[in-house]
């Protein structure tokens, strides 16, 4: 992955994850190197980014079909383009980052209440 077009990089991850047959390990390396797409330029397709997630649902869904790889590389894609989607489509950093901020200020509260007793 030394090449510097972002989409020429992408367009290879891409032919190589629609292309395989099921169970081949290269599907698996086709999320993996997206993932590690994501993180080198900081950006992705849309195509791109719905292949990443679709071999992550594939691989959580049924190992065989495709490797865990692809859920390393849909990680790399969330942490890097900054996604709080789970493969199967839950917004999960939302739902949690309410509860956390929830939790702070009733924490915060109590603590304050504490203090002043």
């Amino acid at each position: 992955m030394s090449d510097d077009d972002r989409e020429f990089v992408e367009q290879r991850c891409m032919e190589v994850g629609t292309r395989a047959v099921s169970g081949s390990p290269l599907l698996g390396l086709a999320g993996l190197c997206l993932g590690h797409t994501a993180r080198r330029f900081g950006h992705l397709g849309d195509e791109a980014l719905a292949l990443a997630r679709s071999l992550a649902v594939r691989a959580e869904t049924d190992p065989a079909d495709v490797d865990g790889r692809a859920l390393d590389g849909y990680d790399d894609v969330r942490s890097f383009l900054h996604l709080w989607v789970t493969p199967t489509g839950a917004v999960a950093g939302q739902a949690a980052f309410g509860l956390l901020t929830m939790a702070v200020r009733r924490l915060s509260v109590a603590c304050l209440f504490h203090q002043m007793m």
